[in-house]
């Protein structure tokens, strides 16, 4: 292997780890890609574009994804065009295109249920449904859509516990806390997966999902507040 794969590797670990800024300085060395195979500069673009949506980077992280999608078209293996439509749908979230994200993520549905029918790799496209089932929920919950929002969570998290990704059933649990506190009124359900989701996060690390951490703990917060223990509900919001 390498110089240039071996850095790839190197910022995916980096990522892995909540490490952005370093990750991101380590995948500039590789320039523009320009002498990486077809598949390793999708790497590049998958990478460079994480890194900068968690930065909270998202227009310049959609504009890596486009291009990513663009050039995924003629490769052939791997889930690199799944994964590019996941991370395009993630910006879009952000960037309050709802409906665009929509529409991007029933492409990805449709490409992974092509792909289940043809691949024996069914637990990274499990993994892959389980995101976008989250994206879905995600999307539908900023619309004020808990209707939706909550069964693509419950297929989420269903799909988590089967595949037993750790992160994927936190970040299932921690949507759930948030859809029955601010859509159901049922407290008492939104602090029961608020905190298993709390505790989920300490074990497999809060700097994975910091985003969605911090919703927990504003939810936490909240909950707290809202039953008038104002001592437990302070740290929260700290």
């Amino acid at each position: 292997m390498g110089e240039k794969p071996k850095k790839l590797l190197l910022a995916q670990e980096l990522l892995e780890q909540g490490e952005f800024k370093e990750a991101l300085r380590i995948i500039d060395k590789l320039d523009k890609a320009s002498n990486l195979n077809d598949e390793e500069k999708l790497s590049y673009y998958l990478l460079k574009g994480s890194i900068l949506f968690d930065l909270s980077q998202f227009e310049q992280s959609y504009k890596i994804a486009e291009q990513a999608y663009q050039e995924s078209r003629g490769v052939k293996g791997g889930f690199y065009e799944i994964d590019i439509l996941i991370l395009i749908a993630r910006n879009l979230i952000r960037l309050n295109k709802l409906d665009d994200a929509l529409d991007i993520l029933k492409q990805a549905e449709d490409l992974i249920r092509n792909y289940l029918q043809e691949s024996s790799s069914t637990t990274n496209l499990k993994q892959r449904k389980a995101t976008l089932f989250s994206l879905k929920a995600s999307t539908y919950f900023f619309k004020g859509d808990s209707e939706n929002a909550l069964p693509n969570t419950e297929e989420s998290l269903s799909l988590s516990n089967e595949i037993g990704d750790k992160k994927g059933i936190m970040v299932s649990l921690i949507q759930l806390g948030l859809i029955y506190f601010m859509y159901k009124g049922d407290w008492e359900k939104s602090l029961n997966y608020s905190e298993q989701a709390k505790e989920l996060g300490e074990e497999i690390g809060i700097q994975k999902c910091r985003f969605k951490f911090a919703q927990n703990y504003v939810n936490l917060g909240n909950n707290y507040s809202g039953r008038g223990e104002l001592d437990r509900a302070l740290p929260y919001y700290e």
